[in-house]
């Protein structure tokens, strides 16, 4: 009874690990995947003009000034 009470509790207290560790390589998996298109995109010329286009329309915020 004690050994399955402390496996229960190891399993508990490791699980929020797991999620953790989980989380984190789809998170690199997702970055990983977006520079990939990135450099695909970049190797396309319709592709870079197209979005050298489309960057036009936004703009980097204005500089505060302190008054």
């Amino acid at each position: 009874m004690l050994r399955q009470q402390a496996q229960m509790i190891v399993s508990a207290a490791t699980q929020p690990v797991l999620l953790q560790v989980a989380q984190e390589t789809q998170a690199k998996e997702l970055v990983k995947q977006v520079q990939e298109m990135q450099e695909r995109l970049l190797r396309d010329p319709e592709a870079a003009k197209a979005l050298e286009e489309l960057l036009k329309y936004f703009q980097e915020p204005p500089q505060e000034t302190n008054h």
